[in-house]
């Protein structure tokens, strides 16, 4: 159970004063937006402390929300803290929450998502007054980044009956008291956790943070979303990118990212989405994995023969894919053992008991590849 700062105990209510109209030059902490390369936003954090997830702000621009985090994983010393401007100022940033993270606001800014152990908590905002946070959507496994559009819907990285990975970008289907989590299905999510996203208030996109870069997916029209494609490099420097957050006049992406493990070097990047959203759409799709091929078994000095699956992986607007077999750590593979390209068949006769760990490439018309990891075991019998 997540305690609520001191501070908050003991006033009970935030008060916030009215919002004011901020100067176009002192929008976004007066800060010079960025062009197409992406630039820090210079968040105050504690010392010993870094800036990271997603960010808030407000539709008018006049508070923005952040978190500062001590250490990952477990997430550590979290705190949701905000920026103000009043006064003809920006004033801040004050500590709103202690242990929680990855604030979001509602469309009509009156509501305040945030997270803890992989819970889902809101604050309601009443009369300049945030409420003490309370649970929501607790039948929910593993809710993470819950949103929710201009349509009502609400969406979340959840983990559910419908998952077809651990984590599955979801939707809540709401009816009455009942909550259901519906994955959003291949080729949105994958077979490991999709966890991180943000998705437009009107639900034309979707940026997702994957294990790794940050992509878009966009809705094919049959209720199902595109295979996410690739941000460009200069988005994608670092080591992963997470956290994605989009203003609301869609000007500028926010998103997390470093290039050191120990995360020393982890700030909360912004960069104009310029036409990000039109362009990607008439890129290529990167091939998926589909239907992971299961491990396989094989005897000491009998054939064995084993065909790659026509859904293994699927291509959405490419001609074809061409596969390449090598061990996992890439090299050739054993002499036993050979893979037929035209038939995408492996062939071979085990010499040696043990499991022979492959890694199975699949490139589309564009060279653009994606790679699962197959095993046969070997046996004497």
């Amino acid at each position: 159970m997540k305690k609520i700062s001191i501070l908050f105990i003991c006033l009970v209510l935030l008060k916030l004063t009215n919002s004011q109209t901020v100067p176009k030059d002192s929008l976004y902490l007066g800060q010079t937006p960025p062009e197409n390369e992406p630039k820090i936003f210079k968040l105050a954090v504690t010392p010993g402390t870094f800036a990271a997830e997603r960010i808030a702000i407000s539709n008018d621009g006049s508070e923005i929300y952040y978190s500062e985090i001590k250490s990952y994983y477990p997430v550590v010393g979290a705190k949701v803290k905000f920026y103000k401007y009043q006064k003809n100022k920006w004033t801040g940033p004050f500590v709103l929450f202690e242990d929680f993270n990855a604030p979001a606001l509602s469309v009509s800014g009156d509501t305040l998502f945030f997270e803890g152990d992989f819970k889902m908590y809101y604050s309601v905002r009443k009369n300049s007054e945030w409420s003490k946070p309370k649970v929501c959507f607790s039948a929910v496994d593993s809710a993470h980044y819950l949103q929710i559009t201009s349509k009502g819907n609400y969406y979340v990285s959840a983990r559910s009956k419908s998952s077809v990975g651990l984590a599955d970008w979801s939707k809540i289907q709401i009816k009455g008291k009942d909550t259901t989590t519906v994955s959003l299905g291949f080729p949105i999510n994958r077979m490991v956790d999709d966890l991180d996203f943000y998705i437009a208030k009107d639900e034309s996109y979707m940026i997702t943070c994957p294990t790794g870069p940050v992509c878009i997916s966009y809705p094919n029209g049959k209720g199902k979303w595109s295979n996410p494609r690739y941000l460009n490099e200069k988005i994608n420097f670092g080591i992963g990118g997470w956290g994605a957050y989009v203003t609301a006049d869609n000007k500028y992406m926010f998103f997390t990212t470093g290039t050191k493990m120990d995360y020393s070097d982890t700030h909360i990047y912004w960069v104009s989405m310029g036409n990000i959203v039109d362009s990607m759409k008439h890129t290529n799709l990167p091939p998926y994995v589909r239907n992971k091929p299961k491990p396989q078994k094989a005897t000491i000095a009998k054939k064995f023969t084993y065909t790659i699956p026509e859904d293994a992986v699927c291509d959405d607007d490419g001609t074809g894919i061409t596969f390449e077999v090598l061990l996992l750590n890439g090299s050739p593979l054993p002499t036993w053992l050979t893979f037929d390209a035209k038939t995408k068949t492996l062939t071979g006769n085990p010499v040696e008991v043990g499991d022979v760990v492959l890694r199975i490439n699949a490139y589309d018309d564009k060279k653009e590849m994606t790679a699962f990891r197959f095993i046969i075991s070997v046996t004497d019998k």
